[in-house]
């Protein structure tokens, strides 16, 4: 059975008026960046869910923060996206002046070998 999910923007069909559904490979990539921009706590029936980005934001980019970035975004896409195995995670482009980083996730779907990749914007609007 395809994989279904509720398109998060909620805007119904002109016509039928139903809530669209993402299938496949829009699905997927709309739950991993759901993963990624999640913070902790903001989930209450689920407190762990996502990564703690948002609160890294503010911090000044060493190549320490970068790798610790990477990991926590590789541990939470490996447990809650058991569809999807990470190939590399880029984190570039890191404007401390803006509190913005540009990150790239490049995975594969489990029974499909071709590499495909998820392009985020990482900042903080306060």
């Amino acid at each position: 059975m395809p994989r279904l999910d509720f398109d998060f923007n909620f805007r119904p069909h002109p016509l039928t008026k139903d809530f669209p559904v993402k299938t496949g490979l829009s699905a997927i990539q709309q739950s991993l960046k759901d993963i990624v921009l999640t913070n902790f706590y903001e989930r209450g029936f689920n407190t762990a869910y996502g990564t703690n980005l948002k609160g890294s934001i503010f911090e000044l980019y060493s190549n320490l923060d970068l790798m610790s970035m990477k990991d926590m975004i590789n541990q939470s896409i490996t447990h809650w996206e058991p569809n999807v195995e990470v190939v590399d995670i880029l984190l570039f482009d890191a404007n401390v002046d803006e509190n913005s980083i540009d990150l790239g996730v490049l995975y594969t779907i489990f029974n499909d070998p071709n590499v495909k990749t998820l392009q985020l914007t990482l900042s903080n609007l306060r």
